[in-house]
């Protein structure tokens, strides 16, 4: 049985029916079809090689195969240009498409953390940072924005798509333990790391925790995260590691082998 046209045939097929190179919408007029399905059936065409997709101005138009103007690779713009390999329009579009190819980007990083590397660029770079983070308001703009950016479900998706990938090479994860020992191995950061630790706004839980702790020692586990709104489980690690570093006593519901065990120790 003989099988019915494709839409890219009718398409193919209605193209010189038309005067000018036609729209997506143009084309599922003639056909009386939908917009979506004339655009995949146009990539269609231009990927078997069976005609040409041209941008003139912000649409899209379909021509033949052998139309003889030039057409830039990555934005599909008519061009003229004097040298025959020529196949970006631009500047920016030449870069883009440089930017496709991965020994192109790995010359790129090394060349810009060599540049990083020199001293008097890493002192600007560093200083032009504290400039800008020492701002309050640029903080909080900085801060908005990545606020903004995480509650867009496509951002977040991309975003974390793209955490997991990193997070799931062996590589990334030594590369960073590393980074991450040698810090905490020098002086002023381990002090500077610790005091923001105690004081900042992530100790705030586990101060507050210790201190309802040390006030009403009767509280339980599950009260103190009642009252601060948490989870039990994390309450129950600070309290626990605030015992064993001897911040607070023997709470309620520690067992009778830890109350054991912490008494034997004692005496």
């Amino acid at each position: 049985m003989r099988q019915p046209p494709s839409l890219a045939d009718r398409v193919l097929a209605a193209l010189p029916g038309f005067t000018e190179a036609p729209l997506a919408r143009d084309m599922a007029a003639r056909l009386n079809t939908d917009e979506p399905h004339v655009k995949q059936a146009f990539d269609r065409l231009e990927k078997e090689g069976r005609a040409k997709i041209v941008r003139r101005g912000r649409g899209l138009h379909l021509v033949p195969a052998d139309y003889p103007g030039r057409l830039c690779i990555i934005c599909r713009a008519e061009f003229t240009a004097t040298r025959k390999e020529t196949v970006a329009c631009s500047y920016s579009c030449a870069r883009h498409l440089a930017w496709r190819n991965q020994d192109m980007r790995k010359r790129h990083r090394a060349s810009v953390t060599a540049s990083h590397a020199r001293p008097e660029v890493k002192e600007k770079l560093t200083t032009r940072s504290r400039e800008y983070w020492s701002d309050q308001a640029s903080r909080e703009q900085a801060s908005e924005i990545q606020r903004e950016k995480w509650q867009d479900t496509n951002i977040r998706g991309r975003r974390m798509v793209g955490l997991e990938a990193a997070w799931s090479s062996p590589e990334r994860r030594e590369k960073q333990k590393d980074r991450r020992l040698k810090d905490w191995q020098n002086p002023e950061f381990r002090e500077k790391t610790v005091a923001a630790m105690r004081n900042g706004k992530r100790g705030v839980i586990k101060r507050r925790a210790i201190e309802l702790a040390t006030a009403n020692p009767s509280m339980t586990v599950v009260e103190i995260a009642g009252r601060l709104n948490c989870k039990v489980v994390r309450i129950d690690f600070i309290l626990r590691r605030a015992r064993k570093e001897g911040v607070i006593g023997i709470r309620p519901g520690d067992g009778p082998r830890l109350r054991k065990r912490l008494q034997e120790e004692a005496a």
